[in-house]
């Protein structure tokens, strides 16, 4: 195999570069790997390159195979690690994987749900290598209809995956394994992402309300329950014609340890509503 190297002078931030030479060499690589059915891994070692990195990592070329960045103790908010769509789930249209939510297993296993696409949850080592998907678009016990929600519910005795069903208005459980466990909780409004503290689930709906929830997974509280069914889910509603106190698209949640509850709503502008524990 012959290797065409084309040296270009490393810009500084925001220069303006000559890509001529980098694309011909980017075409003539492809080409090669397309016949010879070889795959290539780039490693990016990284120290406080938090500034560079959103240049160079989208100029990295679509037939790379894998990116692996290897950070030096970065103090800057540095990406420590990419993960891209594994050639071994099948994709064939890069709109086909489409993210909505990640969590990280207690022996730092990466778990990735493709809410937006076909539903799966991925599952990768701590070093972001592939290790196998499971779910699948549906409605039947242990399929999926917009995985869009992931956390890791440690309420239990062993460690289990509680994933938002966002289309099929359920909570369900699946062991770290990828294996179905239950259906945790049905007839919600469309949940999106569930925030855990002590034995409480909290959980945001899109269509205008947050639900807590006990061990048992009960609701034992309904909060910003939005009455205008006309606001819901409305991603072009004004944030000020929200009543104060209520929802209209709660997509994101987060409960403190101090039991504060802080939610996002869905729509052209942002909103995030504090609702603070009282004081008894």
């Amino acid at each position: 195999m012959t290797i065409h190297d084309y040296n270009v002078p490393a810009p500084r931030i925001n220069q303006r570069i000559d890509r001529s030479l980098p694309r011909q060499a980017e075409q003539i690589v492809g080409s090669m790997l397309t016949q010879s059915r070889q795959t290539i891994s780039v490693v990016i070692p990284a120290m406080n390159e938090a500034e560079n990195l959103p240049y160079v990592l989208p100029r990295i070329p679509a037939w790379v195979h894998e990116v692996i960045l290897v950070d030096g103790n970065s103090t800057d908010g540095t990406v420590a690690l990419k993960i891209t769509a594994p050639p071994e789930a099948g994709f064939k249209n890069p709109n086909e994987w489409r993210l909505t939510a990640a969590v990280r297993a207690p022996d730092g296993s990466i778990f990735i749900a493709n809410g937006y696409g076909d539903s799966r949850i991925f599952r990768f080592d701590k070093s972001g290598n592939y290790k196998g998907s499971f779910a699948e678009k549906g409605s039947l016990a242990g399929q999926l209809d917009c995985s869009h929600g992931l956390t890791l519910d440690l309420r239990y005795d062993q460690p289990l995956l509680l994933v938002c069903d966002r289309e099929n208005r359920r909570l369900c459980h699946f062991d770290l394994d990828g294996k179905y466990v239950r259906t945790v909780t049905e007839h919600l409004r469309r949940p999106c992402q569930v925030s855990l503290q002590g034995d409480y689930a909290l959980v945001s709906e899109l269509e205008g309300r947050v639900t807590i929830l006990d061990r048992d997974n009960v609701p034992v509280a309904f909060l910003g329950d939005n009455p205008q069914k006309t606001q819901w889910a409305k991603y072009e509603l004004d944030p000020r014609d929200i009543n104060a106190g209520v929802f209209s698209a709660a997509h994101g949640c987060f409960m403190d340890s101090d039991v504060n509850i802080f939610v996002s709503d869905w729509n052209q502008t942002g909103r995030v509503t504090k609702l603070a524990r009282r004081k008894t």
